[in-house]
């Protein structure tokens, strides 16, 4: 049953990127509209766009390892997530809280190292002002609003799942749209 269900909303969701994808293939750039091609070129000397692409160079790849890092610590809170579920006394609603909680902490956590090091950059190459104690105060108080946002969306749609158990995912995932 559960089966069924993953491969029926995995067709639907294929299906719906093909429309999309139909819809979009025979788009025209309306009459009017010309985009200039290699305007920085004339705008910019050639040092500045090598310092520009040397910026944007190692942003690109501390993106993609706070990408992986993210992805690396969601496997093993997927891993060891049940093992806090299991020693959790809460019950079913302050569990899931509690695990909701505990894994936004983590993702902050993880990121935290990424983002100060992009601030680091940011600054030494003169495009950001930001100091380094404002961007960790920012981003926990940013926590904060995160997590005011996730215990609404966690509480919908745990009622959702207490109400409609094997069905619950496909109103909280218009609840979450919605949110």
């Amino acid at each position: 049953m559960r089966i069924g269900a993953f491969i029926a909303a995995a067709v639907a969701v294929a299906v719906a990127c093909g429309w999309g994808v139909i819809q979009l293939w025979d788009t025209t750039v309306p009459a009017g509209v010309e985009l200039e091609t290699g305007a920085a070129a004339s705008q910019f000397d050639r040092a500045t766009r090598e310092e520009a692409e040397e910026f944007e160079s190692l942003m690109r790849w501390l993106f993609l390892a706070s990408q992986a890092a993210l992805v690396g610590t969601l496997v093993f809170y997927a891993k060891w997530g049940r093992r806090f579920e299991r020693d959790s006394a809460a019950g079913p609603i302050g569990t899931g809280f509690l695990l909701g909680m505990m894994g936004i902490a983590l993702v902050w956590l993880v990121q935290l190292p990424f983002g100060l090091l992009q601030t680091w950059w940011a600054r030494r190459n003169d495009a950001a002002e930001v100091g380094y104690l404002e961007f960790v105060v920012g981003g926990f108080f940013g926590l904060g609003g995160q997590a005011l946002f996730l215990c609404l969306l966690l509480l919908v749609v745990m009622a959702l799942a207490r109400l409609l158990h094997a069905a619950w995912w496909l109103p909280g995932s218009a609840a979450l749209a919605g949110l």
